[in-house]
């Protein structure tokens, strides 16, 4: 049996403040900007599944990164393209994240040792 792999993925995440920034902020003398719980969310593809390279994807401001994000989402769950779409597109960032293919284990020639010999 084949497992069936999406290219395009999302990870949601609330934050919920167990109090408010700026009042937490204030017994170490930092002053922050009120801020509300929210709910985060990520959408994660490969670099090709993306309609644009990371050049143009980078410049991009918040409102076009919305579209880009429902234009990826189509035949999703209208629940979570309602997210997508309620979005502040003011705090929407391309983020590249980099991930490297699987090498197989080898078998190590040597390690780094302290005062007792290394042995194979």
């Amino acid at each position: 049996m084949r497992a069936f792999v999406r290219p395009i993925g999302m990870a949601l995440g609330l934050v919920e403040f167990a109090e408010p920034p700026a009042e937490a902020a204030t017994r170490s003398g930092v002053r922050l900007m009120p801020a509300e719980d929210y709910l985060m969310f990520a959408l994660t593809a490969p670099r090709g599944f993306f309609p644009h390279p990371d050049a143009i994807m980078s410049t991009m401001d918040g409102e076009r990164l919305r579209e880009v994000a429902v234009g990826m989402t189509r035949g999703w769950h209208p629940n979570l393209r309602a997210l997508l779409a309620r979005c502040v597109v003011g705090e929407s960032f391309y983020l590249p994240i980099r991930v490297s293919t699987p090498v197989p284990p080898g078998r190590p020639a040597r390690s780094l040792c302290s005062a007792t010999p290394c042995t194979r």
